[in-house]
């Protein structure tokens, strides 16, 4: 469900840089976010994550976008 939703927020906001992470083979990645469940969706804005959210469906993460976006 998250993957489908980012999946299609990415082919509609080309100025978004959405990145998807293999953490079996990056857990450095999983350390240095303080990931503790999956999925996971940080929002960045100038390198400092700016709002997160974990296990999320279509509609929040619509509106963290909408959010950021807009700024």
């Amino acid at each position: 469900m998250v993957n489908s939703a980012l999946e299609r927020l990415a082919g509609e906001h080309c100025e978004i840089i959405f990145l998807k992470v293999n953490v079996d083979k990056f857990e450095e990645v999983m350390t240095e976010y303080n990931v503790t469940i999956l999925p996971s969706v940080k929002f960045m804005k100038s390198g400092k994550i700016v709002a997160e959210i974990d296990s999320a469906g279509e509609t929040v993460i619509s509106r963290m976008r909408s959010r950021f976006i807009n700024h």
